[in-house]
């Protein structure tokens, strides 16, 4: 018999919005994502923000090789905006240079 490995938690640095949505994806879990969450294609809406240890093109480079489709970014506060695919989050999450990865929630009208 074969036992299949739950997916683990994202770090404690990853809003815990994002892992229930990751959890979601990888079949973890059966209720889905949070509605606010904007995901389309498989990828979700992030703001990333660094550590400010290293070279700010190279959290850049780092961020891209992961997947992440860069919409904006601040040097000075080591701010990134961008569509990242959701089974790429535990790769993002493990960067040396990412303090913390939260969605960008999408706008609701009431």
């Amino acid at each position: 018999m074969t036992v299949l490995n739950e997916p683990t938690p994202l770090p404690a640095h990853v809003s815990r919005m994002l892992d229930a949505a990751y959890q979601h994806h990888v079949g973890g879990s059966t209720a889905p994502p949070p509605p606010s969450l904007a995901i389309v294609d498989g990828r979700v809406d992030v703001s990333v923000s660094g550590n400010g240890s290293g070279e700010f093109s190279a959290f850049l480079d780092a961020l891209r090789a992961v997947g992440l489709e860069i919409v904006s970014s601040h040097q000075v506060t080591w701010a990134v905006t961008g569509r990242l695919p959701l089974d790429q989050l535990p790769a993002a999450a493990r960067l040396p240079a990412v303090r913390s990865i939260a969605p960008r929630l999408a706008p609701r009208t009431y």
